[in-house]
């Protein structure tokens, strides 16, 4: 059983990895997927805004790694799976007490992710590259209870760097792949 976490910048290539692991067989879970449930529940908007906030306030409530932990607790026991929308770091800790966890971080240029956020369709809450890379600096807290992607990407065992076509980027993850389950 192979255990992958990701982590990464907004709109860097994190949905095409799990798409990727998906199709061969992986299990798929999401720790945003428990905030958005408690958005839904709040009747909130589920804007990028609104995630990080009430995400925020889960960890301030129950714990820094609250998400990860509900998250461990419904893990298949004898299949691949892949972990996404890791953002703090209590978050990657409770998750490398799982065997055979591995986190990978993804990034890609900030001109070139701005432009797939504004292209997918989602609240994102900037209208410019200047307010996407506010909106960045936001999620880079050093409050133990925020999001703190630069400090999980830091932590990371592998990068990809999504900067080139998807067939380029899908050849990166496959390699990956291959590296981390050797025949």
């Amino acid at each position: 059983m192979l255990i992958l976490g990701l982590t990464g910048t907004n709109a860097s290539g994190k949905t095409c990895v799990v798409r990727l692991l998906k199709d061969t067989g992986f299990s798929y879970f999401s720790l945003s997927d428990s905030i958005r449930d408690e958005l839904t529940r709040r009747g909130m908007e589920h804007s990028r805004e609104n995630l990080r906030l009430i995400g925020n306030d889960l960890r301030e409530t129950f714990g820094a790694s609250v998400l990860a932990d509900r998250i461990k607790e419904n893990l298949p026991a004898n299949s691949d799976v892949v972990i996404d929308s890791i953002r703090n770091v209590y978050e990657v800790n409770s998750l490398r007490a799982l065997e055979n966890f591995n986190l990978i971080s993804i990034d890609a240029p900030i001109e070139e992710r701005f432009k797939r956020a504004n292209q997918r369709g989602r609240n994102e809450n900037a209208v410019d590259l200047e307010s996407f890379r506010r909106i960045e600096d936001l999620e880079k807290s050093q409050v133990s209870t925020a999001q703190n992607l630069s400090e999980c990407m830091k932590m990371a065992d592998y990068h990809l760097y999504n900067d080139g076509t998807i067939d380029e980027f899908y050849q990166k993850i496959n390699l990956l792949l291959e590296k981390l389950r050797p025949v």
